[in-house]
């Protein structure tokens, strides 16, 4: 295996959109976008501009990593197809990380900034758990939560839909996070849904000062990408799958689904 590994990661799958170079697990270059109806024009622009200052083409790429979602339909397959081809084309292998999982890493939040909880175990490393809440639109949220504990994140729940009125409800239902008193809260779904959250939940969330850590960040993918490559954990581009946790607009339409607006 080559001591230097080029990884091109893609994100699109929220309102940000970024394209990153990086080096083993060292940025090189990034682009950002906030035009999420643009993300198809940034992309291709921003791993021309890329590429191009680090005089480097495609094909020199080692390893390719997309975001898989959850997040905007139309833009989890932008980045997603992007690198299925390229995949494909150049014959690099491939990975693949969501969004949830993405905006939690990227935080640092478990190793930095948690705030220990009681534990059995009073030697075991632990912190405040992240619940990530990105905008699913429709009063809902996608949802995740994780913890930094020994040394390493833990995903406590699977990620869902998860209905602004019942976040409480969803919380108490597991016992993994049912007792925990408060929460390192991520995503643009808590600015979104703010004036509606239930107040025994709202008391619980924590919110850290950088709004960056709202959306998922090809720089936390690349390096992440990294750390699977040299588990020789990648995939091959027939298997790579978006990540749709809930039905698409024309689908929930076809069923009936009736959205009202929260007040």
């Amino acid at each position: 295996m080559n001591s230097s590994v080029r990884i091109l990661a893609l994100e699109t799958s929220t309102h940000v959109g970024s394209v990153c170079l990086l080096e083993n697990d060292q940025l090189i270059s990034e682009r950002r976008s906030e035009n999420q109806r643009a993300h198809s024009d940034f992309l291709n622009q921003a791993i021309e501009e890329i590429l191009t200052e680090n005089s480097l083409k495609l094909n020199d790429v080692d390893l390719f990593a997309t975001g898989i979602g959850p997040g905007s339909f139309t833009g989890i397959r932008i980045a997603l197809n992007a690198a299925k081809t390229f995949s494909y084309i150049f014959r690099k292998p491939l990975v693949a990380i969501d969004s949830l999982t993405l905006l939690a890493h990227g935080s640092s939040i478990g190793e930095a900034m948690g705030k220990a909880i009681g534990s059995s175990d009073s030697s075991a490393e632990q912190s405040r758990p992240v619940l990530t809440l990105i905008n699913a639109y429709k009063n809902m949220t996608y949802t995740c939560v994780y913890q930094f504990k020994n040394s390493q994140w833990i995903q406590l729940r699977e990620a869902e839909a998860v209905g602004v009125k019942s976040l409480s409800d969803w919380l108490l239902a597991s016992p993994l996070t049912k007792d925990f008193t408060s929460f390192q809260v991520l995503g643009d779904g808590y600015k979104t849904y703010l004036p509606f959250f239930e107040p025994s939940v709202l008391e619980k969330m924590v919110r850290p000062e950088d709004s960056s850590f709202d959306f998922p960040l090809a720089s936390t993918l690349g390096q992440l990408a990294y750390e699977l490559f040299l588990k020789k954990q990648t995939m091959d581009w027939k298997l790579l799958r978006p990540l749709y946790i809930r039905a698409s607009e024309a689908e929930e339409t076809k069923r009936g689904l009736v959205f009202t607006p929260l007040k």
